[in-house]
């Protein structure tokens, strides 16, 4: 039976193993964190010792990392175990990172005879099963890896190269970054005008109007509540949001929008929100207003 490694238990990566060990799958994983690795060992993961015991196990390996530079560590470990590696692994970086990264990480793979995909993810941890992944290989290595996201994912899409589907999940996570920033405001102006906070986010999620969208009905009741226990860290979508903008200022484009909302961000960071959810960003406006939330 074909054994998965995975190599990064956050939120995202728990998600993942769980639903590949309920898929039958034989799974190994590895994380600094030996609190997550009991996690996924109770719900039948195998603890791998280090990355030599991976790859000699495994014939994919999940990066589910914080960002590029952990990328980089992990391609450069693989470097280093070449010559202990009799099979060809696939490398599948799960990761939310930089294009340029992918590209190289495909490189130095093909030399040392790995397999390299981008293959991002667009949705929250509770939806795996149900989530759209781009992947970014030759097609060769997109038919390898496709019936293993099929396992993660209700939609699987070959954009292109390698590099191609990390450049369109930063492009979506501007966006996310952007309805983030302007959701936290609104509810800030609600306060402001004396609007009820539940009243508001109740109305307009029933309303059926053009400006609810999913994050909307994600984000209302958590600031309605003032509930800013982490789902998506504010520091996380800096993070993304910070890699798109580069992306895109290398690219020869003016990420305008993208820039005011950053600053926002950089803002609620300074505050000492990062660890909050993302929706913790209503704060700032808050503190900008002179309000409090209701």
């Amino acid at each position: 039976m074909e054994q998965i490694g995975i190599i990064g238990l956050g939120n995202m990566g728990i998600a993942i193993a769980a639903q590949l060990v309920e898929a039958g799958k034989q799974v190994a994983v590895l994380d600094l964190q030996n609190e997550r690795m009991q996690q996924a060992v109770g719900f039948g993961a195998r603890p791998a010792e280090d990355l030599t015991d991976l790859t000699r196990t495994s014939q994919a390996l999940l990066l589910v990392l914080p960002g590029p530079e952990q990328v980089k560590s992990v391609i450069d470990g693989l470097g280093g175990l070449a010559a202990g590696t009799e099979e060809r692994i696939t490398v599948v970086d799960m990761t939310t990172s930089d294009p340029a990264v992918s590209r190289e990480a495909e490189r130095k793979c093909a030399e040392i005879g790995h397999r390299y995909c981008d293959a991002p993810v667009l949705g929250r941890p509770k939806g795996c099963g149900n989530w759209t992944v781009p992947v970014g290989c030759p097609n060769e290595t997109f038919r390898a890896v496709e019936p293993l996201l099929q396992v993660l994912a209700k939609s699987v899409t070959h954009m292109g190269p390698c590099g191609t589907a990390h450049a369109f999940k930063l492009i979506n996570n501007l966006m996310l970054g952007g309805l983030n920033t302007v959701i936290g405001e609104v509810f800030a102006i609600c306060d402001a005008v004396c609007i009820d906070r539940k009243v508001f986010a109740d109305t307009v999620s029933e309303s059926g109007a053009a400006s609810v969208s999913n994050l909307f009905l994600e984000m209302a009741p958590r600031i309605s509540d003032s509930d800013f226990t982490p789902v998506f860290a504010l520091d996380l979508m800096y993070k993304d949001m910070a890699l798109g903008i580069k992306m895109a200022e290398d690219a020869g484009a003016v990420p305008v929008v993208s820039d005011c909302h950053q600053q926002i961000n950089a803002i609620g960071r300074a505050q000492g929100y990062g660890e909050q959810d993302c929706s913790s960003i209503v704060k700032v406006f808050q503190m900008l207003n002179g309000t409090t939330g209701g």
